[in-house]
């Protein structure tokens, strides 16, 4: 049995801890845009046999990329669905690669070709509340604009992008692009090496 003093410790660390809890992360419901088969369709041609290439990033990997200054390292699991034509030579890659923010995930697959220079990007999965600000980017075809570009990607926005979106839009459109930026980046990890 608690006494008065106990209670009112206990109830002060309970409403501490669902305060904390709160602040933490608002994240609203999860909207799908596509599915993981619709993007890679969309981004894979149609004509190569559809391989997949599992990522588990060594320690050495993971320090060579967070030497880059826009990586984390959270994440060292990733997934490239690969389209090979008859000898065996990629066409063209693509990876679901997902950017972490106040207001929870968003993820973005990349299409990329054997140069590692994109050739598409779409959204697939946002949450709700950052719908608000990302669906001005992607009416005016944000994420085409990184196409022909690779693991070179600047992260500052320009004029262009800045006009007529507030702060938050432009906030999210970093982050859109640390997205493809990242894909680029690991593709040029991953398929430079020896072995393609």
């Amino acid at each position: 049995m608690l006494n008065h003093k106990s209670k009112i410790v206990f109830l002060g660390l309970s409403l501490w801890l669902l305060i904390a809890a709160t602040a933490q992360a608002h994240v609203t419901p999860n909207v799908k845009l596509l599915t993981t088969r619709e993007a890679v369709s969309r981004l894979l041609p149609a004509n190569g046999k559809l391989f997949m290439k599992n990522v588990t990033l060594s320690p050495e990997q993971t320090e060579q990329l967070e030497a880059k200054g826009n990586w984390d390292g959270s994440d060292t699991e990733y997934q490239f669905f690969v389209s090979r034509d008859e000898n065996h030579r990629v066409l063209r890659a693509a990876i679901l690669m997902t950017e972490h923010s106040r207001h929870g995930p968003m993820v973005v697959a990349v299409g990329l070709s054997p140069e590692g220079k994109v050739t598409d990007a779409v959204l697939t999965d946002i949450q709700t509340e950052p719908m608000e600000w990302v669906g001005p980017l992607l009416r005016a075809h944000y994420l085409s604009s990184f196409q022909g570009k690779g693991a070179e990607i600047d992260l500052t926005l320009t004029d262009h992008w800045k006009q007529g979106t507030t702060e938050m839009a432009q906030a999210y459109a970093v982050l859109l692009a640390n997205a493809v930026k990242r894909s680029a980046q690991l593709f040029e990890l991953v398929f430079n090496a020896p072995e393609r």
